[in-house]
């Protein structure tokens, strides 16, 4: 992916998504290795590296430091993002992520690349949920309502149209 004529904010808004995503597969892990004492799945852990490396691709045609000081920013964009939703149930925050990354999609704002690496991790989140949907249905109307507000929340940050 070439990315040579891209601005700072919209390398960030490219990676936003995957970075969000990224963080709550990796909480989910984590939790499920504390609380329930199971090894980490490897098709998790390997959903968690592609979605890194969408990130990273965001930052592709950069020189190393300014590489990195865009990997922070994209960093606090999503610490920032996800700031109130750290006591939530992690179902709901996820359900959240996918809703706002679903609505982004939806109005023009992000653009899954055919074929892309982002493509293949959305799909497969997107699979997760239909595999376990009485789980997600439970939190869907919430995290509906969720999203919206993280989605202002991010826009208050001068991203996606803020």
């Amino acid at each position: 992916m070439r990315n040579l004529h891209l601005s700072d904010r919209q390398r960030v808004e490219i990676a936003l998504p995957a970075r969000l995503m990224r963080r709550c597969m990796a909480a989910i892990v984590e939790g499920t290795v504390n609380e329930f004492h199971r090894p980490r799945d490897p098709q998790h852990m390997a959903l968690i590296a592609d979605l890194g490396r969408c990130c990273d691709e965001a930052l592709c045609g950069l020189d190393t430091a300014k590489a990195e000081k865009l990997r922070a920013r994209i960093d606090r964009a999503a610490h920032h993002a996800l700031l109130d939703y750290e006591d939530c149930a992690l179902i709901k925050v996820c359900q959240m992520v996918m809703r706002w990354t679903c609505d982004r999609l939806e109005c023009g704002d992000l653009t899954l690349g055919e074929g892309s690496l982002f493509e293949s991790c959305f799909e497969r989140l997107q699979s997760g949920l239909t595999e376990h949907a009485d789980l997600w249905e439970a939190v869907a109307s919430s995290a509906a309502k969720q999203a919206i507000k993280l989605h202002l929340r991010i826009q208050s940050q001068g991203y996606f149209g803020g």
